[in-house]
């Protein structure tokens, strides 16, 4: 939604969004980390599952910290937030491990969404080698399902990065 909400600003002005877009976006993120800039973003613009009415909103805007950098890194700091929040309802609770494995494009390609989602679940994060997590999942948890391999042998089968 930021990228687009940048691109269509270029647009506006007359100009073109480069292909890094998101890279660019995520290097005004870590310039303003490293300037102590960010905002107050709540992320959940499309609600959630159990409030679908529910809206972010950006709050702490300030003369000095009123740009795009702030902006990003405050949607990245929220994304964790919102993450960790979802994460308190799990049933059974997220256990108490020395890694958490964490997945998707945006964090293999942010080493700043990893610092974030670390600081944020205050433990060490570890990234799927294969990058179709969700297939490969998918394929364990049915050959979990189907009496093929056990649970413990699924997790074993899964490799990290970090």
């Amino acid at each position: 939604m930021l990228k687009g909400f940048f691109a269509e600003t270029l647009q506006l002005t007359g100009g073109e969004a480069p292909e890094d877009l998101y890279q660019k976006m995520n290097n005004w993120a870590e310039q303003a980390a490293g300037n102590g800039l960010s905002l107050g973003v709540d992320t959940r613009f499309k609600g959630t599952r159990n409030d679908p009415s529910l809206r972010g909103s950006i709050s702490g805007i300030g003369m000095e910290n009123f740009t795009p950098g702030a902006l990003c890194l405050g949607v990245l700091e929220g994304i964790c937030t919102e993450l960790h929040e979802l994460s308190k309802g799990f049933i059974p609770p997220l256990p108490q491990s020395k890694k958490l494995a964490v997945s998707g494009g945006g964090v293999r390609s942010s080493k700043l969404m990893q610092h974030l989602l670390k600081d944020t679940f205050k433990t060490e994060i570890a990234i799927p080698v294969n990058t179709e997590e969700a297939a490969y999942g998918a394929a364990l948890i049915s050959a979990v399902s189907a009496g093929i391999i056990g649970i413990d042998r699924a997790g074993s089968l899964i490799g990290y990065e970090i």
